[in-house]
């Protein structure tokens, strides 16, 4: 991914509180968020299985959002994959890398009354921006106006400051390897307090990250996370570090493991960063 792309969460996050079960040391409650779900039918999927995130990569024309789509290769061609294809949403949906939804249905589709009154929370979308684009500023503009109207009312930074859900747009900077501290102070110096921190890399490398012991441990973000972590040894790995969410292709596995009573429904929009808080969309 590109360390310099800025991407939005549309959230509901949580503070890192901790405690015990099963011998997992966890936040109070960690968000479970479902990878590459860019069709409706996923999107459905991934609320059974009990994730209450989801994530969804944006492609663009210009500067224009244009369909949510991951392209080739993705996480549905790796070996890892192949072996448990019937648990992910490669496998149940038959969707391989190529499933998409265009912008405009797929807007509506979060903003109807089938979404609003389930249990989705968080939305992460992977804005994927290349050196084609050569306004990030007017891009990221154009993804809050996407949502603002079809999803919250019935520069991505400074259009959300004018937007009447402020609170609820939360901002990463993807990293990964050696860009990670780098990313983590770059995130910081963002005119907001609402700032995530996550790092990862497919899940077909199951990799440990230690950058993210440190980072929960400066509290300085409104939330930390992980991607992509399917293998359950690499969950308890993250759950015991303090992650505040897991973004996964196996979100059942994930919601087993935390339990689905401490996995965050829509409540009370996170506030400050460091402070006792609680959840809402």
């Amino acid at each position: 991914m590109n360390p310099s792309v800025l991407s939005l969460f549309l959230s509901v996050l949580v503070l890192p509180a901790v405690f015990k079960y099963d011998n997992v040391m966890a936040s109070l409650k960690v968000g479970v968020i479902a990878h590459m779900i860019n069709t409706p039918n996923a999107v459905r999927w991934a609320l059974n299985q009990g994730a209450n995130g989801i994530e969804i990569d944006l492609m663009f024309e210009g500067t224009r959002p244009s369909v949510f789509y991951h392209r080739f290769p993705c996480d549905c061609n790796c070996l890892l994959q192949f072996l448990t294809n019937r648990h992910n949403r490669c496998g149940a949906l038959g969707e391989g890398c190529s499933a998409s939804t265009n912008v405009t249905e797929m807007a509506g589709f979060l903003g109807s009354s089938e979404v609003v009154s389930s249990r989705l929370a968080l939305i992460y979308i992977d804005a994927k921006l290349d050196k084609s684009v050569r306004n990030y500023a007017e891009a990221g503009a154009n993804v809050v106006r996407l949502f603002n109207e079809p999803v919250f009312a019935r520069g991505a930074l400074q259009e959300a400051t004018r937007s009447n859900y402020t609170d609820r747009y939360f901002y990463t900077i993807e990293n990964e390897g050696d860009h990670a501290y780098k990313v983590l102070d770059d995130s910081l110096q963002l005119p907001t307090n609402n700032i995530v921190y996550s790092t990862g890399i497919t899940a077909c490398l199951p990799i440990v990250f230690t950058v993210l012991s440190e980072t929960v441990s400066r509290k300085k973000n409104a939330a930390v996370g992980i991607w992509t972590v399917d293998q359950e040894y690499s969950m308890r790995s993250y759950l015991d570090i303090g992650v505040d969410f897991i973004l996964t292709n196996r979100p059942k596995r994930a919601v087993k493991l935390i339990g689905s009573d401490k996995i965050p429904l829509p409540g009370s929009a996170f506030k400050d960063c460091g402070t006792e808080g609680s959840f809402h969309l």
